[in-house]
Formats: structure tokens, sequence, C-alpha cells
């Protein structure tokens, strides 16, 4: 249902943040503008008007904050192995402390254990599952370069 082409949900989330903020301030304004009755009546509206579209971007920007975020870990071949679709936490760690560059491909099987793609003999990939955030549908992978069978480069990215 629609009201003035906005959804019967987005007024009522308006009149949930307005009507507060209104008495909020209209109750500030009281208190320090006593003698003043033209400031008392004009500046509960006006602070509303400002205030009002402020405070909900500010929800918005906390929602998309809290759904994006996720606890970067240190890497732990335990964790990487028994939670696969887990394993972006510990990628910030693999990739900023170039824990694999200069390892051999044998090093890297080792640590990691068998790869989940290949894309040629010098780069393969491993999944580490769905990194949280907005718009996210794929997953994501670990991708490791080689040259001369080690290890040169370690990136991200969603597939």
């Amino acid at each position: 249902m629609a009201f003035f082409g906005f959804s019967i949900e987005v007024f009522i989330i308006n009149l949930v943040l307005v009507i507060p903020t209104f008495f909020l301030i209209r109750w500030l304004t009281n208190k320090i503008f006593k003698s003043n009755n033209k400031l008392r009546n004009i500046v509960p509206w006006i602070g509303t008007i400002v205030l009002v579209p402020i405070i909900y971007f500010s929800f918005v920007f906390i929602w998309i904050f809290s759904i994006s975020y996720y606890p970067d870990r240190t890497f732990d071949k335990t964790t990487w192995e028994q939670k696969p679709y887990e394993r972006y936490e510990l990628t910030e760690d693999i990739i900023e402390s170039e824990l694999l560059i200069g390892l051999t491909k044998d090093e890297v099987t080792e640590l990691l254990g068998n790869y989940d793609y290949t894309y040629d003999e010098n780069h393969w990939a491993y999944g580490i599952g769905f990194v949280p955030g907005i718009m996210n549908i794929d997953p994501s992978v670990l991708d490791i370069y080689f040259e001369n069978e080690r290890v040169i480069k370690v990136s991200q990215h969603e597939t």
C-alpha cells in the first residue's frame, strides 16, 4: 500500500523518527529559550527537518556496516582445514603477513591442503567462502601465483 508515493513501511519509519525528535527538540528549546516564544515555536520544526534525515542515514550506515563486518583472524591451519566456508576471516593475515611468499608448491600444499581450482600450473586458487557484505552473492577465492616453483603473489577476489 502506498501513501503519497511512499510505502507504508517508510511512512511508519519516518513517524517513529520524527515524533520523538520533534518533542525532544521542543523540550530542549523550552528549557533554553524560556522567554523567546518565536524561537520556541520555530526551532523544533527546523531542528526536526534537519536532524531526521541525519538520524535516518546514520541508521542506514550502521546497518550496512554491521552486515559487512567480519573478524580478521590470524592464520591457523586447523581453522583453515575445519571451516572452509569461513576461510575469508584468515586471508587478510595470509596476504598482509606474506606468509606464503617464497614457499614452494609442496610447502603450500602442506600448509593449505590441495587447491580447489587451477587456472594453469602457476596459478592456484582456494575457495574461502562468501565474504559478508552487501550484494556479495558469489564466493571468493584466494589466488596464489607461482614463478619458478615459488609463490610470488597472493591475492583475493570474488568469483
